[in-house]
């Protein structure tokens, strides 16, 4: 079955929603990246001037110890559960980035050659769901959809969990799992050939959701993804042990 998701794309409210997002995510990405330069002004003068590695190394190794595997959450046998919803949530999302920006690269390759009166010309961009690209698009879906409800249920179900979750942290999950349900739900509006119009504002509200999250990321747990990354790259690259570490 075919999904034609360019001349969806065609329609004006999701054009403009989606060059609002882009916008939008433009300057979660800017307030982000302040954020990363001011912490490593602020942090490099406390590591001294000793070097243990170069800053590659240093990235290298952080991506296999630390952000890929989250080893210092599974060793707490306890929390297991947890740093597998985590996994869930972290590949998910990360999934749906990488396909996101391919399916937008091509999109804008043919949107122009799209219009109501010439649908014919969007066939290029007919997605099978057997394709590589929808298969990827629907199991980071699916883990991020499985990984935020699990998440949502082990913080209602588990007492020290719902008395450590504070109202952002509800937002944040919440909203990862609207943005999951949404993307889901502009797919299968597709799929059951419903009006134009209806894919359209499906669409729209999957993108307001992205846009909200990517605008709010900066001020939420989810930045500590960045922050603590770039932090531990600082650590690896000064030679700080890690007994020595505060950001551990």
């Amino acid at each position: 079955m075919a999904i034609n998701y360019a001349y969806m794309f065609n329609q004006p409210i999701v054009k403009t929603v989606f060059l609002t997002g882009l916008v939008i995510t433009a300057i979660a990405v800017i307030i982000m990246l302040v954020n990363v330069i001011s912490m490593i002004l602020t942090v490099r003068p406390l590591l001294g001037e000793k070097k243990r590695m170069n800053i590659i190394k240093a990235i290298i190794l952080t991506l296999i110890d630390e952000l890929f595997v989250h080893r210092n959450l599974k060793r707490c046998r306890d929390e297991t559960f947890r740093w597998i919803m985590h996994q869930f949530v972290l590949w998910g999302f990360a999934i749906l980035m990488i396909c996101t920006g391919l399916d937008s690269l091509e999109m804008h390759h043919y949107i122009d050659m799209c219009s109501p009166t010439t649908p014919g010309y969007c066939e290029p961009l007919m997605h099978h769901l057997h394709e590589p690209i929808k298969i990827a698009f629907n199991v980071g879906g699916v883990l991020l959809l499985f990984g935020s409800i699990a998440l949502i249920v082990r913080r209602a179900a588990v007492r020290d969990a719902r008395e450590a979750t504070l109202n952002y942290d509800w937002y944040l999950i919440i909203l990862l799992l609207i943005v999951a349900i949404t993307g889901f739900l502009a797919q299968a509006v597709r799929l059951v050939a419903a009006p134009e119009a209806v894919g359209a504002v499906v669409y729209a509200i999957h993108l307001i959701a992205v846009a909200i999250l990517f605008i709010t990321i900066p001020y939420t747990k989810a930045a500590h993804v960045v922050y603590r990354f770039v932090a531990l790259v600082l650590a690896n690259y000064k030679g700080v042990k890690k007994r020595e570490r505060l950001i551990a």
